[in-house]
């Protein structure tokens, strides 16, 4: 199950989730799950969200180091997505 979350005040936020397996095989459930992960990734990567914050989008790539790198697209095969709050410096 791939996944897609968010930062919030209380942590990582699951915010979506869609089997590729699913999704390779065409089930049309899998695919409106993916579909939905998709536009809920673009809201919050343009701040299109009610909280109006563009998140920074993070593919996971070691989920035990929590290493990633950063993406500009949708990555449905990706194991996780991570959209991270910008951090406010001053």
């Amino acid at each position: 199950m791939n996944i897609l979350t968010k930062t919030s005040p209380k942590g990582d936020e699951l915010v979506a989730t869609w089997n590729p397996a699913k999704v390779a095989e065409g089930d049309p459930e899998a695919l409106a799950a993916v579909a939905e992960a998709e536009r809920i990734f673009e809201e919050l990567r343009t701040g299109k969200n009610p909280q109006k914050i563009a998140y920074t989008p993070f593919a996971i790539d070691d989920p035990v180091t929590r290493n990633g790198h950063q993406i500009d697209k949708f990555e449905p095969m990706a194991g996780e997505i991570s959209m991270r709050h910008p951090i406010a410096g001053g």
